[in-house]
């Protein structure tokens, strides 16, 4: 008996329900089960497991990994409903670092110096895209907000965070508004001083 999907990308709120992020914390959270893939022959899929709701039916175009949830694309679904398949090769990548299986850190080098000209795989590609759209839409900005060189700094600071403690949870990370109000406002006396003393020194 063939795998019930469910077949997500296209659809609105499919894509946003089940989006890797709310994904992993859904598995993280004992909401979404794992489960083999039975048609999986690949090596990797000894590590990677599909998830499945409460009404037994498989999530579209996840994987993800036993170990540390990373939440991998494996497949896609065009507007026109034909599946694109994007192979193991990010599992397989993933299985070889994820450092909580291995009981490996990552190395110092890693997180220290930056890759330059890494180029993504078009799976991955496609992750970035719709994450840039959802933070367009969801937080009611300009689409400038990308090409922002705030955001892009904060985005670089997460990446060598994550490079550093592997696929850990935002929340764990984030400080929330009121953190982020008062660092805002105690910056701003900090200048206001530094301002009083310039003058001062001046006069």
């Amino acid at each position: 008996m063939s795998t019930r999907y469910i077949a997500q990308p296209g659809l609105i709120s499919d894509s946003v329900l089940w989006r890797a992020d709310t994904t992993r914390e859904a598995v993280r959270k004992g909401k979404l089960t794992l489960k083999e893939n039975a048609e999986g022959k690949a090596s990797c899929w000894q590590k990677f497991r599909l998830a499945e709701t409460d009404d037994k039916k498989i999530l579209f175009r996840w994987a993800i990994c036993v170990d540390c949830y990373a939440t991998i694309m494996c497949k896609s679904q065009t507007c026109d409903g034909s599946v694109k398949l994007y192979g193991t090769k990010n599992m397989t990548d993933h299985a070889k670092r994820c450092h909580l299986s291995t009981g490996k850190q990552t190395l110092m080098n890693s997180y220290v110096k930056r890759k330059p000209g890494v180029k993504l795989m078009e799976s991955e590609r496609v992750l970035v895209k719709e994450a840039e759209v959802r933070l367009v839409v969801e937080a009611g900005v300009s689409f400038a907000v990308v090409n922002n060189l705030g955001l892009r700094n904060f985005a670089q600071q997460m990446i060598s965070i994550g490079s550093k403690h592997g696929n850990i949870d935002v929340v764990d990370v984030m400080y929330g508004s009121l953190t982020v109000h008062q660092s805002v406002f105690h910056k701003m006396r900090e200048c206001q001083e530094l301002i009083k003393s310039s003058v001062e020194s001046i006069a």
